[in-house]
C-alpha cells in the first residue's frame, strides 16, 4: 500500500514538473487555453539557439508546444538561447496571438 502511494506521488510530481500540455488531437479541434498572463515572455527552443525565439503569453507558449508536436518547449536557459534581453522583447500580434481553432503546423 505504501509503495503504491509513493509511486502515485512520484508520477504526480513528474506530471506537474514536465513541460507538457493537453493538446488537440486533430486539425479543427478547439484549442482550449485560459490566459493567465498575456505579458509573460518565454524563450521557445528545440535545443538549438539558432532556432529559438520569444513568444508572449502562456497560451502562445502552449500553442507553440502543440503545433510543433512538442518539439519546441520553453528553454531552461533562455539567456543563452534567446539572448540576455529576451525578457524585453516587445509583445506583438506576431508573437502573442493564437487561434482557438487548432491546426497542426500553425495557423
Amino acid at each position: 500500500m505504501m509503495k503504491a502511494a509513493l509511486c502515485l506521488l512520484l508520477i504526480g510530481c513528474v506530471v506537474v514538473l514536465a513541460d507538457n500540455y493537453l493538446c488537440p488531437k486533430t486539425d479543427g479541434d478547439v484549442f482550449e487555453c485560459f490566459e493567465s498572463d498575456k505579458d509573460y515572455r518565454s524563450c521557445i527552443t528545440n535545443g538549438r539557439p539558432s532556432d529559438s525565439y520569444v513568444v508572449c503569453s502562456k497560451c502562445r507558449r502552449k500553442w507553440e508546444f502543440c503545433v510543433t508536436g512538442g518539439r519546441f518547449t520553453e528553454s531552461k536557459h533562455p539567456k543563452h538561447d534567446c539572448g540576455d534581453d529576451y525578457a524585453a522583447t516587445p509583445c506583438t500580434p506576431q508573437n502573442s496571438e493564437w487561434s482557438p481553432v487548432f491546426k497542426f503546423g500553425g495557423n
